[in-house]
């Protein structure tokens, strides 16, 4: 890392960028969802089960994943779990306290895990390969060191997206 060998490679400085708004958006949303459901839709006794049925929907969409992914490109399906994310992001968004069917609700949910799901398993398969790169074209492994620095950056994200979430509710 200290030789410079993170900043001379292009495709990890463009995954770390693109991760870095994406981990802000989904720690912003994680850290205000609840507070939503219970507070605004007043469904907080439903909670645990909206999110027990979405999880177990997102569990059953790793075999849909591995079958778009041998046809399509690792980025195009990195990319359609993204849109699924933000539609379901939306979709709770726009759910209001008049809609009595739990439905809409649990649709949205599910569309933001099943593309957490694709989130998971694309961006480290596309780390595999940005590492593969880095070995052909520097001739040095640094595998651990990526890796560590794609944990770091989701987990600092994360964090900062969910206290920029709380620090906006709190101001409005």
């Amino acid at each position: 890392l200290c030789s410079g060998f993170v900043f001379k490679n292009k495709p990890l400085l463009l995954l770390l960028s693109v991760l870095f708004f994406y981990c802000v958006g989904v720690g912003m949303q994680f850290s205000l969802i609840f507070i939503f459901i219970d507070g605004y839709l007043s469904l907080g006794s439903k909670f645990a089960l909206l999110y027990l049925i979405g999880h177990c929907f997102s569990a059953m969409s790793v075999g849909v994943w591995y079958k778009l992914v041998a046809s399509l490109d690792k980025k195009n399906v990195w990319g359609l779990g993204v849109l699924l994310t933000v539609t379901g992001i939306v979709g709770v968004g726009i759910t209001t306290p008049d809609e009595i069917n739990l439905i809409p609700l649990l649709v949205a949910l599910t569309l933001i895990f099943v593309g957490f799901v694709s989130h998971n398993i694309m961006v480290q398969s596309l780390l595999s390969d940005i590492i593969d790169y880095s070995r052909w074209k520097f001739g040095v492994d640094k595998a651990a060191s990526y890796f560590s620095l794609y944990l770091l950056t989701t987990k600092i994200t994360l964090a900062v997206g969910g206290s920029l979430g709380l620090a906006i509710a709190g101001w409005y």
